[in-house]
């Protein structure tokens, strides 16, 4: 056998996307260092891509353990749950981070998602809005307001902040499409017709 691989060979084979090469030269790390919360994080990651979410959240909960109060851990832990299916456990663990966080920009904006996802529409407002404080020219936030006033039945108020998205970040089909839906709504079927147009010619797909 030849020489046991680094780290950062490790982490290479990861971001290929050779996900179980990766995992088996993480374990065997992890086997000389079991409280590296480096490295459970990276099982967890590893795990999370793989969809085996119970032992991602194990991964996730021990570097949790040895590392409390870390918004980047408690962030992904909101991410697994939330691709779990989980939004309110998830949440927990967002609303933890956004606590931590010097920046808590993603886990911010992350809540805000799930509150949508959850019909609490002035809740997310409230959410997005702070995330704007943070980065008031964050072309996706404005398009995931516009997008959740678009589900309230709120047109009016989803064109406003639909508008402003494609203005930061007019090469964004989704938004000009999402846009294109608002002002059809609210009876402005030509610049509708517009924003559709806009959409096409950015994704003919």
């Amino acid at each position: 056998m030849g020489q046991p691989y680094s780290l950062a060979e490790a982490i290479a084979y990861h971001q290929a996307g050779n996900l179980e090469i990766a995992d088996g030269i993480y374990e065997s790390l992890l086997n000389n260092e079991p409280l590296n919360v480096q490295l459970l994080s990276l099982r967890g990651l590893v795990a999370q891509s793989l969809l085996r979410f119970e032992h991602a959240t194990e991964f996730f909960k021990r570097a949790n353990q040895l590392l409390p109060n870390n918004p980047s851990i408690e962030l992904q832990l909101g991410l697994l749950h939330t691709q779990m299916g989980e939004l309110i456990v998830a949440n927990g663990f967002y609303q933890q981070a956004i606590e931590h966080s010097p920046n808590p920009l993603d886990p911010l904006v992350n809540y805000g998602n799930n509150l949508t996802r959850l019909h609490l529409h002035q809740e997310a407002f409230k959410v997005y809005q702070e995330a704007l404080k943070i980065n008031p020219s964050n072309a996706q936030i404005y398009y995931n307001i516009g997008s959740m006033f678009l589900e309230a039945m709120n047109p009016d108020n989803a064109i406003w902040y639909l508008e402003e998205s494609v203005r930061l970040d007019p090469a964004n089909a989704v938004a000009w499409n999402s846009l294109g839906v608002a002002r059809t709504e609210i009876g402005a079927l030509k610049k509708a017709q517009d924003a559709y147009q806009k959409s096409v010619e950015l994704d003919p797909q």
